[in-house]
């Protein structure tokens, strides 16, 4: 069992969405362009544009992008701000599939729940999708999120 004092408190899932997807036979991305390595995602703060949870009738857009933000680093970790909360850890990249396991959190109480549902949807297993040099897009069961830069 995790400690809430060290990892996120928001995860919980039972199966890797990577291997629930396959159970499920869904498909994981959609943008046009494969991600192929660290390179492609490496170098600056992707901002949150959208994020749709699996099953929702509509998709969050924040008012303010800068309170949602994603850092890949060249030396393997990701620094995560995820509204009042800030997270980091370790990421993995295989060819388009994203491993984040559990990051460690700040654990203040946000004044919405979006938060923590973006950053549940970043730790775990996604497959990343890139379309130019300016959006990338994570992809589980759980849901889709999109970040510009």
């Amino acid at each position: 069992m995790r400690d809430p004092s060290i990892h996120n408190p928001f995860s919980g899932r039972a199966l890797p969405a990577a291997a629930l997807a396959a159970l499920l036979g869904l498909p994981l991305i959609s943008c046009s362009e494969g991600v192929t390595g660290a390179s492609d995602v490496v170098g600056g703060v992707w901002r949150l544009s959208s994020m749709r949870l699996a099953g929702a009738s509509s998709s969050f857009v924040p008012d303010d992008a800068s309170r949602f933000t994603v850092e890949f680093k060249a030396d393997g970790t990701i620094g995560v701000r995820a509204d009042c909360n800030s997270c980091g850890g370790s990421y993995a990249l295989s060819g388009d599939r994203l491993t984040v396991p559990g990051m460690a959190c700040t654990l203040a109480l946000c004044a919405t729940p979006q938060g923590g549902e973006f950053a549940n949807l970043i730790e775990g297993v996604s497959t990343l999708g890139k379309d130019g040099e300016t959006t990338l897009e994570l992809a589980s069961p759980d849901g889709t999120i999109t970040l510009v830069r």
